[in-house]
């Protein structure tokens, strides 16, 4: 363990800008003594993991009249992803890295995806934006 900051009062909102996403940390608290310099014994370990970054560069090519592939940058630290559908109004895991591919959907139809990223513990990361696409008529 190393030493973070230092606060006079009982609430810590600090941020670092050396956190890694999707990196699980751990923290203790002590508390300092100011007359004679002593430290309390450290308290419980507490763990916390960053959530992962959205994917990014995602890419959505019609390949039929009922199917989308969908391709994304992988994300460090990453164990699966999830890819939501807008209109089938549910996620579809894929625990894969890309492409995925869309299939049974309705033809001439826009279809709106985003997707998250999870990590090892099976938390869901920050989602990316909505992307568009239409099936083939």
């Amino acid at each position: 363990f190393s030493e973070i900051a230092r606060q006079t009062s009982c609430q810590f909102d600090d941020y670092d800008p050396n956190l890694q996403t999707g990196t699980e940390y751990y923290y203790q608290v002590v508390a300092l003594n100011k007359v004679n310099g002593y430290t309390s014994v450290p308290s419980n370990t507490v763990e916390k993991m960053t959530n992962l970054d959205p994917p990014t560069g995602i890419s959505l090519v019609p390949v039929s009249k009922t199917e989308i592939d969908i391709t994304w940058n992988l994300i460090p630290n990453a164990v699966g992803y999830i890819v939501h559908c807008d209109k089938i109004g549910l996620d579809l895991d894929n625990t894969g890295p890309p492409p995925y591919r869309s299939r049974d959907l309705m033809l001439g139809t826009t279809y709106g995806y985003r997707i998250a990223a999870v990590n090892a513990k099976g938390a869901i990361g920050y989602w990316s934006d909505w992307n568009y696409m239409t099936t083939l008529t």
